[in-house]
């Protein structure tokens, strides 16, 4: 998995997650993914030397967390994605705003 040098250089993002841990979005959860298992890997273009592309981190992964609409609670696919160990996050369609200080 790529890290985006626009973002983050490889000591920046290291200093980072082992802070705060690793955040990624992904767009679907791979099929052979274990959580607690599976070790993913870090590359970034300018990890070696400043100049070359390279590994420079890895991690297993600990948690995944997938948004789903309420009214998809129920289906089969999100049933199977608990059984996998994956944290399912009800998403409502309007959130209610809530103002924090001022007036």
């Amino acid at each position: 998995m790529w890290v985006g040098e626009r973002f983050y250089s490889p000591q920046s993002f290291t200093l980072e997650a082992e802070r705060l841990g690793v955040s990624k979005l992904i767009a679907s959860i791979p099929k052979g993914l274990e959580i607690g298992r599976t070790k993913v890997l870090l590359a970034h273009r300018k990890a070696w030397r400043n100049k070359e592309t390279a590994i420079f981190y890895a991690f297993v992964v600990r948690r995944v967390e997938v948004l789903v609409r309420v009214e998809d609670l129920s289906k089969e696919w999100v049933k199977r994605l608990r059984k996998r160990g994956v944290v399912v996050i009800a998403a409502y369609k309007e959130q209610k705003q809530m103002r924090i200080g001022g007036d």
